[in-house]
């Protein structure tokens, strides 16, 4: 049970073949919005950049 004091992320689960564990991983950062330092071994924010997507709809 989550406390809903506290802040939450949601994040899709994915299922996929093996091998894919890198992909997972990176798809779970970008979504969460971190990149990891690899010197300190920590999380830290990303700069995400948040652009306009053209969508086509065909019918």
């Amino acid at each position: 049970m989550h406390d809903l004091e506290e802040p939450a992320l949601i994040c899709q689960v994915l299922f996929a073949p093996a091998g894919s564990m890198y992909l997972l991983g990176a798809t779970t950062l970008e979504a969460f919005s971190v990149d990891v330092d690899v010197i300190g071994k920590t999380l830290k924010p990303a700069a995400a950049i948040i652009a306009p997507v053209k969508m086509r709809v065909s019918g």
